[in-house]
């Protein structure tokens, strides 16, 4: 958790035929070096593991958009400067 920088859940609908057959869920998580972990399980576990998580790491990022997306791919290094100092702003706050 500690070189957690951000986190979001993945949706990915599933068709046949052009007929909606389901939905899998994953928690995709990038640590401070960039590297991506991704896990899969039930909406409900990954909907409670982004909550823990966003409790035990409150300086990481949460959530997807392509804004964000775009500049993470952009300025890595600006990205982690920013959530390296909310970190130090978090510990300051304890």
């Amino acid at each position: 958790i500690p070189d957690l920088i951000w986190a979001y859940k993945k949706v990915t609908k599933h068709y046949t035929n052009l007929i909606p057959t389901g939905k899998t869920y994953e928690i995709i998580m990038y640590d401070r070096f960039g590297k991506p972990l991704h896990m899969q399980a039930r909406q409900k576990k990954i909907d409670a593991m982004l909550t823990l998580l966003a409790e035990r790491a409150p300086w990481a990022v949460f959530g997807y958009n392509d804004d964000l997306n775009n500049t993470l791919r952009t300025n890595w290094g600006g990205f982690i400067a920013a959530v390296d100092q909310r970190k130090s702003g978090a510990a300051a706050g304890r």
